[in-house]
């Protein structure tokens, strides 16, 4: 795998990308979302200077913590309520939404 990943980012700098374009291709292949955790401690962007939580400024950004999190979390709840809700309308089960 080492040599593959080396032989991948040689050919990016054929391609001339950009020192974060190709942190986030490495990133895409090890399937790791680009939180602020992983851009500091493993990409070593200098330019994070904090690794919190974009939306809760609480904890350290993981991916453990995107299912933990109070406004990821709550947001997530309003969405699977709309979409719960426009599924028993368009279905029948539902006449009106509710009023909250």
């Amino acid at each position: 795998m080492t040599l593959k990943r080396n032989h991948q980012l040689q050919g990016s700098g054929k391609a001339k990308l950009f020192t974060e374009t190709t942190g986030f291709v490495v990133a895409i292949q090890d399937l790791v979302p680009s939180t602020n955790n992983y851009k500091k401690h493993i990409l070593n962007d200098p330019n994070i200077t904090n690794d919190t939580c974009k939306k809760c400024q609480e904890k350290s950004e993981t991916i453990h913590h995107h299912s933990t999190c109070n406004w990821l979390t709550h947001r997530h709840n309003q969405v699977a309520n709309t979409v719960h809700q426009e599924f028993a309308i368009t279905c029948g089960l539902s006449k009106k939404k509710p009023t909250s």
